[in-house]
């Protein structure tokens, strides 16, 4: 269930080991005002913060945050336990992730989070998110991109909603793990008849 709240908040999650993919969206300045024409609807979540790199962190929400021009939060670092709480506070997600050989052979579980929650999401056309482009995601190809998708969902609140259900129709379809494990139980037994 998501947080209640008066401001529609644009999400980010992950440690601090994706500075490269946040600066992605951080570095698109000149884009960035567009943001600016919303920033009295908007809030930034930035979650995952941990103290041990402030540093590191510290420069992530900048980047995040235009300075601290717009309204922000930070979400502290949660147990794997806890981890899908901070997505109670997310009403857009955004998913950068920068082009590498290291990054292609990652999973898409970034946007699978999002699917769970019912959240839309801005996600780079990368790989290994771009390995199904028929994933109901707004495909980032430009820095302009990120903004005009969020201009997007800031103003139409029923595209979040519906680009919501239907990542998440998308993940249940693709990703249901009773219909996965009967296949593997099915795969399992023809090799015992064998």
């Amino acid at each position: 269930d998501k947080k209640v709240s008066d401001k529609i908040r644009i999400f980010w999650a992950g440690g601090h080991s994706h500075v490269k993919d946040m600066d992605i969206f951080g570095n698109a300045i000149s884009y960035k005002q567009k943001l600016l024409t919303h920033k009295d609807k908007i809030e930034m979540v930035l979650g995952g913060y941990n103290e041990s790199a402030k540093g590191i962190w510290d420069n992530m929400l900048e980047s995040f945050t235009m300075g601290g021009r717009l309204s922000h939060r930070i979400l502290k670092s949660e147990t794997a336990l806890t981890y899908m709480q901070m997505y109670e506070d997310a009403d857009i997600v955004i998913i950068p992730l920068e082009k590498s050989e290291w990054h292609r052979g990652k999973s898409n579980l970034k946007i699978l989070e999002a699917a769970s929650k019912k959240i839309p999401a801005i996600v780079s056309d990368t790989e290994p998110y771009s390995n199904d482009k028929n994933m109901p995601v707004l495909w980032v190809n430009s820095q302009k991109d990120w903004f005009d998708h969020l201009d997007y969902l800031i103003k139409t609140p029923a595209a979040r909603v519906e680009l919501g259900n239907k990542l998440y129709e998308w993940a249940v379809m693709h990703y249901n793990m009773k219909d996965i494990n009967n296949e593997r139980l099915l795969a399992f037994k023809s090799l015992l008849n064998e």
